[in-house]
């Protein structure tokens, strides 16, 4: 990304950004207040005010609490809704975190629009600190969930990793490293949908880098030996968070910051004695000391744990329309990972990134068997006396209806339940039967006396 002043062909510096808007991105401090004027007709003012919300008095309130400042639960005057209010307190603020990681932080949060990523809608800022206007996610973080279960069975865990790899993903694909990717950072909604959150030590660019920052439990080796790194920081995070959910806790845990690196980079790890060996094989495969035998993320779907817990959301043939590339047709499936074949390419996408994105073609099965009557024709002959399923192309009017079925009354075609017809897949044919069932009930009540009406074709 370019420096955003006209006259200016730098790389900008993800740390120089308009402060009111936190989108324009400049090279250095002098192209920034150069650029002043020009920026400020397209600067966007803030959508709130302070005013606009009122922190809510109960014993929850007080959402979490930080070096920096403290996250409350308000709510908004006007609209009643609930928002997380992040406050950075300017006296907090030190050479070695000075306002404009905060400012890099909201540059980046404000423009990740993900069901896996809480949202930031609004900053504000005043003489004492600068206020984030975060989604209220209501169940709390994923490490207050391990806390009270101590550790989860794999259906759950793999449910909760997978959401948490999704986010992940989608940061990467938009060339962006989290770096301090643990359980504190998931929080978990109200449906159970995992959120990545605080991108304070965020970075933009998939470049080696050498900034060293994060979580010591979930540093990878590169990092904690001072290195240069890459997006694989956070491959070897999602590793120590898969162990975190199946153990309780991570897997290096000395006391000390020396021996925790040393473990780091030379410890073996232990695992419980019921874990599955495909479990197992994923976390030795992500946690991984060399960087660049890490797998992707998609690498990481494709792994048979997901196909084993969580199953994928699409099948072979079922077509899409891709909004950049098209028509496609899914031509196989790893996990939860679909290879999808267009025009002129073949691309691989995750399942639950596909129904977000494309507009997805599944045919619909039209069940004409029952499984208990398999062996025989779909359209029974004798009524609905004898079978479990009706002949509907044979029926000329609901008269005639009630004469095959005796003690039959007026009205009793439309209370039949469907459930009674065919048990077991009662779900599957309802919507043929009942939309059957209309017709010969409008044309049973019909207010036309001796109304000859033709026969409808069901068939």
């Amino acid at each position: 990304m370019n420096c955003k002043n006209k006259s200016c062909t730098n790389p900008a510096n993800d740390s120089k950004i308009c402060p009111q808007c936190c989108k324009a991105m400049y090279c250095s401090d002098e192209c920034l207040k150069s650029d002043h004027e020009s920026h400020k007709q397209f600067c966007i003012p803030p959508v709130f005010i302070l005013k606009d919300f009122i922190p809510i008095k109960n014993s929850k309130s007080l959402l979490g609490k930080g070096a920096y400042g403290e996250v409350q639960l308000v709510q908004h005057v006007r609209s009643k809704f609930l928002y997380a209010l992040k406050m950075i307190r300017k006296s907090s603020l030190s050479y070695h975190n000075p306002i404009e990681i905060f400012l890099r932080e909201i540059s980046v949060h404000k423009s990740l629009i993900h069901p896996n990523i809480a949202r930031l809608y609004d900053h504000l800022e005043d003489r004492h600190g600068i206020y984030l206007i975060l989604e209220y996610v209501e169940k709390g973080t994923l490490y207050g969930l391990l806390k009270k279960k101590i550790r989860l069975q794999e259906p759950e865990a793999c449910e909760i990793f997978k959401q948490a790899c999704v986010g992940v993903g989608f940061l990467h694909n938009n060339n962006i490293i989290h770096r301090d990717i643990k359980s504190e950072n998931l929080l978990i909604s109200k449906d159970d949908v995992i959120k990545l959150c605080d991108f304070g030590w965020c970075a933009i660019g998939l470049e080696p880098r050498a900034t060293f920052c994060g979580t010591a439990d979930y540093m990878a080796p590169e990092m904690s030996q001072s290195e240069t790194y890459n997006y694989k920081v956070d491959i070897w995070a999602l590793g120590i968070l898969l162990y975190e959910l199946l153990h309780g806790r991570p897997p290096f845990i000395s006391s000390s910051l020396f021996d925790k690196f040393s473990e780091i980079n030379g410890g073996t790890l232990s695992f419980r004695s019921d874990l599955s060996d495909n479990a197992r094989n994923l976390i030795l495969k992500i946690l991984t000391p060399d960087p660049a035998s890490r797998p992707t993320i998609k690498e990481i779907l494709k792994s048979p744990w997901f196909s084993e817990h969580v199953s994928c959301k699409l099948r072979v043939g079922n077509g899409l329309k891709h909004p950049e590339f098209g028509e496609g047709t899914v031509v196989n499936t790893e996990g939860n990972v679909c290879s999808i074949e267009f025009n002129k390419q073949t691309i691989e996408m995750i399942d639950t990134e596909i129904l977000r994105i494309c507009e997805v073609k599944i045919a619909r099965a039209i069940v004409t068997k029952s499984q208990e009557f398999r062996n025989k024709p779909p359209l029974a002959k004798s009524g609905l006396d004898k079978s479990p399923m009706i002949t509907l192309s044979k029926v000329t009017s609901a008269r005639e209806l009630r004469k095959r079925s005796p003690g039959m009354r007026r009205g009793t075609v439309m209370n039949t339940s469907v459930e009674g017809l065919c048990p077991k897949y009662s779900k599957k044919r309802k919507s043929v039967l009942e939309r059957s069932f209309d017709v010969l009930n409008t044309l049973s009540e019909s207010p036309v006396k001796n109304r000859r009406s033709p026969s409808p074709n069901y068939s």
